[in-house]
């Protein structure tokens, strides 16, 4: 079987930052976070890089709750005492960001 029709075409290398404002719920309360996103020039964040972001920045992994108002992501095994669900309140992007890129 010929595989090459699978391969996935280079990603781009130029990125938009964003800025993503977090409520994570735990045993103890809430607490808000901010958080940088780098994603491909021309596309729009979506629920998978939120969670790869949740997977690097808390360890845990998620899974998309619901929509509206908010996206919510419930924790999928939570530690005991350990974060049940991320809310994401508010994202900006980041107009005086300017990749640096080599030639």
């Amino acid at each position: 079987m010929n595989k090459d029709f699978m391969q996935e075409e280079p990603r781009s290398v130029v990125k938009d930052k964003y800025y993503i404002t977090v409520q994570t719920l735990d045993y103890f309360g809430s607490r808000v976070d901010h958080i940088d996103l780098m994603v491909d020039r021309g596309s729009v964040a979506n629920a998978g890089d939120y969670i790869q972001l949740f997977k690097q920045r808390y360890d845990v992994d998620a899974e998309l709750k619901n929509v509206s108002p908010y996206m919510e992501f419930k924790v999928i095994s939570p530690k005991p005492k350990g974060i049940r669900q991320i809310t994401v309140i508010k994202i900006a992007k980041d107009f005086t960001y300017q990749p640096i890129t080599k030639i």
